[in-house]
């Protein structure tokens, strides 16, 4: 992934995460320092540097108010510091996360992009920056379907960046190279930013790059005409990922037509009809069809396509796997067989290993 075209445009992250570091100064924050106005004053410069566009921080376009940190200026000026700084203090010097990230929203506001970064700069191998919409369609390219845009909560942040693992997963796959999130994270925004539609100067060294990157050329090895006819005819990586939709599209209808059969057995008509798809397009759902048992009792279903005996689950998924009443696991074999097959697990306990193996995709280290 070290290609000229994303280092030229994607590597200053981790300058901006360096100065910005430089400017916080953590280790030398004090307990004293919460009231006085300092800490304040180095989140508010970590947040305005002129390399960065993380954050939408600059006034001089749309007016102050359109900044995403417009309400820590006012508390500077207005010298509110005591409770921002006890929350930046206990956020950045201690571990809890989740209560922070609720207690920066009750201070800013929902400004999805400012809590990304300051998460970003507290940890750059577990957090990543976030442009809503560009990532909403970065994703939705690479056939992950999650919603951004004045969607900024914990739960959502946790999910983007799970998927953000999903997509490093793949490319590691598919370039057989270890990566590391921001490289995974550059190539999904890179791959949306709409500029790209409009420059084509820019467009013209994208496709440039997607022959030598995307579609790789074969080593200048002596292989045989057969093998050579078969990497030429490499799906590209948008290809692969549109494959990946319409298997798992596909997989959810053959569930929605089984279930709606299953009913119509059963004498149940009315509620064969409403047997739906809508939580498979809310990815904080954590499953993917409404449906109802012969009894006529609602049950909540997720769908893996799979081909073998491995899928992916999210932590949200496994989240509600846990908490939801009557949750089944409906396992799609895809493979080559006739008419697809069915395997139904009723309430599968993925993190007790009684029937699956979890496979850590990343691990977060902590120096003792």
């Amino acid at each position: 992934m070290d290609h000229q075209f994303f280092i030229d445009r994607e590597d200053y992250k981790e300058t901006v995460h360096k100065e910005a570091k430089k400017i916080l100064q953590i280790e030398q924050w004090k307990q004293s320092d919460i009231g006085t106005g300092k800490i304040l004053v180095k989140v508010i410069k970590a947040i305005e540097l002129d390399i960065s566009n993380l954050v939408q921080w600059d006034a001089k376009r749309r007016g102050e108010k359109s900044t995403s940190h417009y309400k820590l200026l006012i508390a500077f000026r207005e010298k509110n510091y005591k409770e921002i700084e006890s929350i930046f203090y206990n956020f950045y010097k201690k571990s809890n996360d989740e209560k922070s990230f609720n207690q920066i929203i009750s201070i800013v506001g929902r400004r999805f992009d400012l809590l990304a970064y300051l998460y970003f700069l507290k940890n750059k191998f577990k957090y990543l920056p976030i442009a809503p919409k560009i990532f909403e369609k970065g994703l939705s390219l690479m056939g992950i379907d999650q919603k951004l845009n004045q969607k900024c909560s914990w739960e959502n942040y946790l999910e983007y960046l799970e998927n953000i693992k999903i997509v490093k997963l793949y490319l590691e796959s598919k370039f057989d190279e270890n990566l590391d999130l921001l490289k995974a994270h550059s190539f999904i925004f890179t791959l949306a930013y709409e500029k790209f539609e409009k420059l084509d100067s820019v467009k013209r060294e994208l496709e440039d790059f997607q022959v030598k990157f995307i579609e790789p050329q074969p080593r200048k090895t002596k292989i045989s005409e057969k093998s050579n006819e078969l990497m030429k005819k490499e799906q590209s990586l948008l290809e692969i990922q549109k494959l990946k939709i319409e298997i798992g599209n596909q997989a959810e209808k053959t569930v929605v037509e089984y279930e709606k059969l299953k009913l119509l057995k059963a004498n149940k008509s009315k509620l064969a009809k409403l047997v739906n798809l809508n939580p498979s397009k809310n990815p904080m759902a954590g499953y993917d069809i409404d449906s109802f048992d012969k009894n006529g009792k609602n049950i909540k279903i997720e769908v893996k396509a799979i081909n073998g005996n491995r899928f992916i689950i999210t932590r949200q998924e496994i989240k509600k796997a846990n908490q939801l009443d009557e949750y089944y696991l409906y396992l799609v074999n895809m493979g080559r067989v006739e008419k697809p097959q069915i395997k139904i697990i009723y309430k599968p306990k993925f993190d007790q290993n009684l029937m699956f193996n979890l496979i850590p995709i990343n691990y977060e280290a902590k120096f003792k």
